[in-house]
């Protein structure tokens, strides 16, 4: 995580407007990214990835900024 972070402020200081943490798999790694990175911060919610499924406001209330559902609605239509 802490590798994470160090990458997250290079991308930062080279002009990054938000930050993709990629396969964080914990609330507390949600909760440190976002104490830590002074940017809006994208979780990505894909079922059945690294990440335990979490609903939008549960990311907003872990410091996150935008969460995308990829794939949800793809396996929505695929059922119907």
């Amino acid at each position: 995580l802490d590798a994470a972070i160090k990458r997250s402020e290079a991308y930062i200081e080279a002009g990054a407007d938000a930050i993709f943490p990629e396969a964080l798999q914990a609330e507390n790694e949600f909760r440190q990214f976002a104490e830590r990175i002074p940017v809006p911060l994208l979780a990505n919610m894909t079922e059945f990835g690294k990440t335990p499924y979490y609903r939008a406001d549960e990311f907003e209330d872990m410091g996150f900024h935008m969460v995308i559902y990829p794939v949800t609605s793809l396996r929505a239509a695929a059922k119907a």
